[in-house]
């Protein structure tokens, strides 16, 4: 994210933070809309799901994370991205590969914290 910070910074694109800088999972039930979380803004929160957002000039991402209930719990992540313009198409090219990879990441992440099927 350094690196993609710094890069799109030279076409005027936001500076969107890291994905680390994530609160605590002790502060998950304060967090509420407009707060930070990772690079992400939340849009909006319901008892299953939770609506991130980066919003920008050239793109915007919506990422839904969906909490399916019953004996298993599951995670759903479904990541919506707006294009506005060519530079947010050309942004995409190089990017889009590299979004399974990063949720993945993010999961496994979330599987050490909290434990699997959660």
């Amino acid at each position: 994210m350094t690196i993609r910070n710094f890069a799109v910074g030279f076409f005027h694109l936001k500076d969107v933070g890291n994905l680390s800088d994530v609160p605590p999972l002790s502060a998950a039930e304060y967090l509420r809309i407009g707060d930070r979380v990772g690079i992400f803004t939340i849009r909006s929160i319901c008892d299953k799901e939770v609506l991130l957002e980066i919003i920008d000039t050239h793109l915007d991402v919506v990422l839904s994370v969906y909490r399916e209930g019953g004996i298993s719990p599951k995670v759903k992540v479904i990541t919506t991205v707006f294009n506005h313009n060519i530079l947010g198409r050309l942004y995409m090219l190089p990017v889009a590969p590299l979004h399974k990879m990063i949720v993945r990441a993010i999961l496994s992440s979330h599987d050490r914290l909290i434990g699997p099927n959660t």
